[in-house]
């Protein structure tokens, strides 16, 4: 982890969560709930995922799925 974060600035853990909320991006794109979404990727506190999910893509799940509603129409 210590080469991981020293050749990519990057932590493991960040890593995780982005992965994570990669995950739950598809999900809520597909019609699933941000707190079904949350448990599914693995977030066992959907208030924790909301926090994690606003810090890596700078808006809420809910904000997330109204940009892309409003893109599709």
């Amino acid at each position: 982890s210590r080469l991981l974060m020293k050749e990519t600035g990057i932590s493991c853990g960040e890593i995780r969560s982005r992965s994570r909320i990669d995950r739950a991006k598809s999900l809520l794109l597909n019609g699933i709930s941000a707190k079904v979404a949350s448990f599914l990727v693995g977030f066992r506190d959907q208030s924790y995922f909301t926090k994690v999910f606003t810090k890596i893509e700078g808006i809420s799940p809910s904000r997330y799925i109204e940009q892309f509603e409003s893109r599709s129409s």
